[in-house]
């Protein structure tokens, strides 16, 4: 009888601003894994909790610098993909 491999889960809960959402992550003990990056209207990223968890997290539409500005569009992936 072979042994089953073990179940993961990966969570990716929304959250308003994912910038500062990952500068408290970091503060906090946790490592940015892959930086935010366009996905559709999303802009997705994933971290390291200090236990080694790798968890993501998503906001939805454009990303915002501290006053509210837009700093980064969201782009249609079809039109990233074209170059």
């Amino acid at each position: 009888m072979t042994e089953a491999p073990p179940i993961a889960v990966h969570l990716c809960p929304l959250c308003p601003r994912i910038d500062p959402t990952l500068e408290r992550i970091s503060a906090n003990g946790g490592e940015v894994v892959k930086s935010p990056y366009s996905e559709g209207d999303l802009w997705v990223a994933t971290f390291r909790d200090p236990a080694g968890n790798v968890i993501g997290t998503w906001q939805q539409g454009p990303r915002r610098d501290p006053n509210g500005n837009v700093t980064s569009e969201v782009f249609n992936i079809t039109e990233e993909c074209r170059g």
